[in-house]
Formats: structure tokens, sequence, C-alpha cells
């Protein structure tokens, strides 16, 4: 913490669902806390979306849509004096770009985040699961292909299940011992079938579910290496 220097504030954009960002809270805040040699806790706002209007709009790839969504409530976060934004979930920074080009505030992108943290273990074979859509859609992949690292998903019907148990379990804060059995197996053999040396967790509901002592791969959990750059920021 530099002396003297007001802190900044930042704007959280939430709802998507909602256990991730009860953890971006309270990450952010006692990270934050433990760093700070006063003690002081950070100054947050967050303002809370409907996770399943913003997954309507991204299933019918009504990008404009989508884009004035998250806007609209990053202008409010802006409003309430934040001097920089998160969105706290992977699957709505397909518009991030876009996003970025009319906020009123800066904004860090998971995406870019974990795209570092891979990029530091010099890696360049990883698997990715999240929801269906980030998982077939390009925007995640994208930089990790264009410096030559190849992102390799799960097959069709794991993807399938994989999304299915995150939007009718994990996004209701529901962690189900066979759920967690059956992903770590479609880990085991995405390792197999593509050789992987780590895997980005792309939703931020998947830490609940799936940790480091469960599995000898490599995880990038992407909630994490998110608020770690938010904290950062901070500073």
């Amino acid at each position: 913490m530099k002396e003297g220097l007001l802190l900044k504030k930042v704007g959280i954009i939430g709802g998507m669902g909602p256990e991730s960002t009860l953890e971006y809270y309270k990450s952010i805040v006692y990270q934050y806390q433990k760093l700070n040699k006063k003690g002081d806790f950070p100054n947050v706002v967050i303002d809370s979306l409907n996770i399943y209007e913003m997954l309507e709009l991204c299933n019918r790839k009504d990008y404009s849509a989508l884009t004035k969504f998250i806007l609209r409530a990053i202008e409010n976060v802006a409003k309430a004096g934040a001097d920089f934004a998160v969105i706290a979930a992977n699957t709505p920074h397909v518009i991030f770009e876009e996003a970025e080009k009319l906020s009123p505030i800066p904004l860090i992108s998971i995406v870019d985040a974990t795209f570092e943290r891979v990029k530091e273990l010099k890696l360049d074979k990883v698997g990715l699961i999240g929801t269906k859509f980030t998982m077939r859609e390009d925007f995640f992949k994208k930089k990790f292909r264009l410096n030559n690292i190849m992102v390799s998903l799960p097959l069709e019907d794991e993807q399938d299940y994989i999304d299915d148990k995150i939007l009718k379990e994990l996004e209701y804060g529901i962690v189900q011992a066979e759920t967690k059995k059956n992903f770590l197996n479609i880990l085991y053999d995405l390792r197999k079938r593509y050789d992987i040396q780590g895997v980005i967790l792309g939703c931020t509901e998947l830490p609940m579910l799936i940790k480091d002592e469960d599995i000898d791969i490599k995880l990038f959990n992407t909630t994490n290496i998110h608020i770690d750059n938010v904290v950062e920021y901070m500073q």
C-alpha cells in the first residue's frame, strides 16, 4: 500500500452467479485487509445482475443487447464512485472488448489475467471447462491461440453435462459428490486425450466443486486469478 494515496474503489458487476459474487466480495475485502498495514477494508460497490437474462442474450448471440446490459451496470458502479470495475463471470466477457471501449472507467479482464498466469508458467497446452457458451465460443480461446497456446475442450456430450451441472447445481450453491467425481473424470480424460499441462476453470463457480487438492493437474482458478489482479490494482 502506497502511503498517502486514496484507495481505489472497485465496482463488481455480479450476480452471474450470486455464489461467485460473494466470493469476489469476501476475497477482495480480506485479501486487501491482510495486505494493508493499517488494517483498513477496501471500498467496494456491487451491481448484481440476473444471470439467466445474461445467458439468454448470449444464447441468442445478441451481443449488442448484452453489451448494453453489462454497460448499464458498469455505469451504475461508476456513478456510485467506482474507479474501475470487474465483470465477475467468464461468459459475459464475450463482449469485454466492446464494453471496455465504451466504459467510463477502466475494466480488468478475467481472460487477460488468466492468459498472463498461463504464460508465466510457459505452458503450451491447456484444457478449458466452463459453461457451454464459454467452451464453444472463441472469446476465451482466441488470445491463447494467437500466442501459440493450444486450448483443448471436453467432448461435446461432456460439455453438455458440465453446462447442465453449472446451471442447475453450482449456480445455486449446490455441490454434489457424484458431480465432483464425474467432473474429475472428465479432467483426467482431457489430459489423457490431449496431453494438457493444466486446466482453466473457466466458470467462476467451478472452484466450489474442484480444488487443487482434488487432482494432480495444474488448475487455473479464474476467480482467484481475477481477484488477485483486482487487489493489485487497488494498491
